[in-house]
């Protein structure tokens, strides 16, 4: 009982830390956060799942597979790091559309931080349920590999 309410705590701080960052990384960079936006609004979400899919397990692969020998650690450490930066990258562009629908649900008219706010709640609100909430968070991953990898292409309106 003890491993469920740690698990909990586990993804509540993470899901909290996950909506901090992006709230961050939109205030600090506007620039990536439009460039971002951008690539949202031009491409679909299927051609953003796509590339997703295409590039997140391939990198995840790659960082997996140079981490196994001790002298190619520190690759591994940068492909690594390439793939949550594009994963956060992502979510900057995609928490926001993600909360607008949310909050649309309610009626509710909201500024770019309450959408983000709303986005991390739901996000968080489905990790915490067992398979279905799981699945939901690495769809949702994917998508965000996908916008990052989109946005590196992009140029700002």
């Amino acid at each position: 009982m003890i491993n469920v309410a740690a698990f909990e705590l586990a993804v509540l701080l993470a899901g909290c830390g996950l909506t901090a960052v992006v709230i961050l990384l939109r205030a600090a960079w506007p620039s990536l956060s439009a460039r971002a936006d951008a690539s949202a609004e031009v491409r679909g979400p299927g051609l953003r799942l796509l590339l997703g899919l295409l590039n997140g397990p391939a990198l995840l692969l790659l960082a997996t597979a140079l981490g196994t020998k001790p002298e190619n650690k520190p690759l591994s450490v940068l492909v690594w790091g390439f793939l949550f930066w594009l994963a956060l990258w992502g979510f900057a562009g995609d928490m926001p559309r993600l909360g607008r629908r949310v909050l649309a649900l309610g009626r509710r008219e909201s500024t770019p931080l309450w959408e983000t706010l709303a986005a991390g709640a739901a996000l968080t609100g489905a990790l915490l349920l067992p398979f279905v909430g799981w699945t939901a968070f690495v769809l949702a991953f994917l998508l965000a590999v996908g916008t990052g990898v989109s946005a590196l292409f992009t140029r700002r309106r």
